[in-house]
């Protein structure tokens, strides 16, 4: 079953920059993100893992959407790459909203916070 990780995620890095992209919110970031990056794509690749990000109203928040193909495969990566993973997240701050297998409260959260139906269908990894 799918395990669905959801963060807001703001910069450490420029705390009071706005973004008018993800894709900019990440270049900003490159720097730090190209181990776990080289990672993520990895697991993309294996179809293990569909990602899907957006930023907020706001301009200052990404929200990242991580679905993993099991929570097996989840915990796997989280346990081999912490090392990595704690280096990057000192750039960011990162609230969890959802941690879970259930698409229905994940939609609900992603609804009420950011009124956007239609991202938050559990990505096809079969």
């Amino acid at each position: 079953m799918v395990y669905r990780i959801v963060h807001e995620i703001t910069s450490t890095k420029y705390p009071e920059k706005t973004w008018d992209t993800v894709e900019d919110f990440w270049a900003d970031h490159a720097e730090e993100d190209g181990p776990v990056d080289a990672l993520l794509d990895n697991l993309e690749a294996e179809n293990k893992l569909l990602v899907n990000e957006f930023l907020s109203d706001s301009k200052e928040i990404v929200v990242l959407v991580k679905d993993f193909k099991s929570k097996t495969i989840y915990d796997d990566f989280i346990n081999s790459n912490s090392h990595l993973i704690g280096g990057v997240e000192s750039h960011y701050n990162f609230n969890p909203l959802f941690k879970g297998v259930s698409e229905s409260e994940t939609e609900e959260i992603i609804k009420k916070r950011y009124d956007m139906p239609g991202y938050w269908n559990f990505g096809d990894l079969n």
